[in-house]
C-alpha cells in the first residue's frame, strides 16, 4: 500500500526553485532513500512531506492530502527526524524521547508509555544515558536520541534527513539495519536521505535521485546506479561492483569535462 504520495511537488525559497515538479510514491514495509548532492533539495524535500514547509502540489498520507491534516494529526502519521540536534536542548535523554508519545499523551505518563522508551533507548543503543542531559552527549549520540524519538512516535511513517552524518561506520549501519528491520516488522514507511550512497544501495528497497532540484532518476538501487548516472549527477568517474545482490560504488577520479556534463 502507498503510505506517501508526492505529486508535482515544487519549492522555492527567496524566488528561486529549490526543486520542482517532484513525484515518487513511498510504500508500507519499504526504505525509499533520498540521494543526490549537496544542494539538490533532499533537506527542503523532507521538511516539505512532513508539513513543515508549504509546497506548490500535493503530499497525500494514505489518500489523504496532508494540507487538511492539523499538526497532531500530522504527528500521529509522520515521525520526523531532523538533520542536526540543537545544542541547547537541556533536557535529560529520557524526556527526550518521550517526547515522541506526545501525541498520545494527555496529563499522565502510563507505564506502557515508559516501557516503550525505554525498549527504543535500548534499541539505539542510548539506554545508559538516559538521564543525562541531552546535550551534554556528543553529536552522534545525539542522533541517536532523536531517532529513539521516532520510533517511540509509533507512526506508520518516518522521515530522516541525514541520519547518519554523525556516526561511525558501526553506529550507520546499525541505524539502518534498525530502520530496515522497523519497516519489515512493523510495515513503516521509511523515508530517508542519504549522502552515502553504497549505505544508500545497501539498505534502500528505492532510490529517488535528485539533480539541480529534479529527480534525476528512480527505482531499485540496481536500477538507479550505473557509471553514466554517477558521471552525470555527481561529475565523478565511478567503478560499479554488482558481484553481489547490491551494487557497490568505488569513486575512481573527477569525471573531466564537468561543465559539459552539468550543461548537458
Amino acid at each position: 500500500m502507498v503510505a506517501v504520495k508526492v505529486s508535482g511537488l515544487s519549492y522555492a525559497y527567496r524566488q528561486k526553485d529549490v526543486f520542482s515538479d517532484v513525484s515518487f510514491e513511498a510504500e508500507e514495509g519499504k526504505v525509499l532513500g533520498l540521494v543526490g548532492p549537496n544542494g539538490c533539495g533532499k533537506t527542503t524535500l523532507i521538511k516539505c512531506i512532513d508539513g513543515i514547509l508549504d509546497p506548490k502540489g500535493t503530499v497525500e498520507i494514505f489518500g489523504t492530502d496532508s494540507k487538511s491534516l492539523d499538526r497532531t494529526e500530522i504527528a500521529k502519521k509522520i515521525a520526523y527526524v531532523p538533520q542536526s540536534v540543537p545544542d541547547g536542548l537541556s533536557s535529560y535523554v529520557y524526556e527526550t524521547v518521550l517526547m515522541g508519545r506526545r501525541p498520545y499523551l494527555n496529563w499522565n505518563v502510563k507505564p506502557e508509555d515508559e516501557e516503550k522508551v525505554f525498549s527504543a533507548m535500548k534499541l539505539l543503543g542510548v539506554e545508559d544515558f538516559a538521564f543525562r542531559k541531552t546535550n551534554e552527549l556528543s553529536g552522534g549520540e545525539r542522533q541517536r536520541v532523536m531517532i529513539a524519538r521516532a520510533v517511540v512516535q509509533e507512526t506508520p511513517v518516518i522521515l530522516m534527513d541525514e541520519p547518519t552524518s554523525s556516526l561511525d561506520i558501526r553506529h550507520q549501519m546499525e541505524v539502518m539495519e534498525n530502520m530496515r528491520l522497523l519497516a519489515k516488522e512493523k510495515n513503516t514507511a521509511v523515508i530517508v536521505s542519504l549522502h552515502d550512497l553504497n549505505l544508500a544501495a545497501g539498505y534502500c528497497d528505492t532510490m529517488v535521485m535528485l539533480k539541480k532540484g529534479k529527480i534525476h532518476s528512480c527505482g531499485p538501487p540496481v536500477e538507479v546506479l550505473n557509471s553514466e548516472t554517477i558521471r552525470s549527477v555527481y561529475e565523478v568517474d565511478a567503478s560499479i561492483n554488482r558481484e553481489n545482490e547490491r551494487p557497490y560504488i568505488i569513486p575512481l577520479r573527477p569525471a573531466e569535462n564537468s561543465a559539459e556534463t552539468q550543461n548537458g
